[in-house]
């Protein structure tokens, strides 16, 4: 996935991963350049220090931001962007976490990750901040596992939107 990021020199790349897989699941890469490319990654990511490393090693190659997807756990950003660091003189990348946002009920997870990804592709296109995208699709990613199959439970941007007020009012 890094290498072919790199070749397209991609801006941005989404990496989900799937942390504690007993099979070791090798990291998936989706570039956003101005289209989507599903890339097939080497890179492990069975713990959060193997998912950071990951991310990292993306970053050290010239990609601009990596998004993670945590499945339930959430997702991280981790982005090329400096801010100073107290303890050193090296700067130190961002670094953005959500939560995942709960859904009073799940009854199917079939395009969760998908959805996700769309939605905060949608959200970036549209001029919303790293942290306000990934709030935007993990209501998206939240709303899509209430309904049953991949393309019904795909929400509306109304109702993506209505969701996220929801869960800040609530929170």
């Amino acid at each position: 996935a890094a290498k072919r990021s790199l070749r397209l020199r991609a801006t941005n790349t989404l990496l989900p991963a799937r942390v504690g897989s007993r099979h070791g699941t090798m990291a998936v890469a989706l570039t956003i350049r101005p289209w989507l490319v599903s890339l097939r990654g080497d890179l492990p990511t069975r713990t959060h220090e193997e998912v950071t490393r990951a991310a990292k090693h993306l970053l050290d190659r010239g990609v601009k931001q990596v998004l993670v997807k945590l499945g339930s756990e959430g997702s991280l950003l981790i982005a090329n962007t400096p801010q100073s660091c107290s303890c050193c003189a090296a700067p130190e990348p961002t670094v953005l976490t959500q939560p995942a946002i709960p859904a009073p009920e799940v009854v199917d997870t079939t395009g969760a990750g998908d959805t996700f990804t769309a939605a905060f592709a949608v959200a970036t296109l549209q001029g919303l901040g790293a942290q306000e995208a990934m709030e935007f699709a993990a209501a998206a990613a939240s709303l899509c596992v209430q309904k049953y199959g991949a393309q019904p439970s795909l929400p509306s941007l109304e109702d993506t939107t209505a969701w996220l007020a929801q869960w800040k009012n609530s929170a």
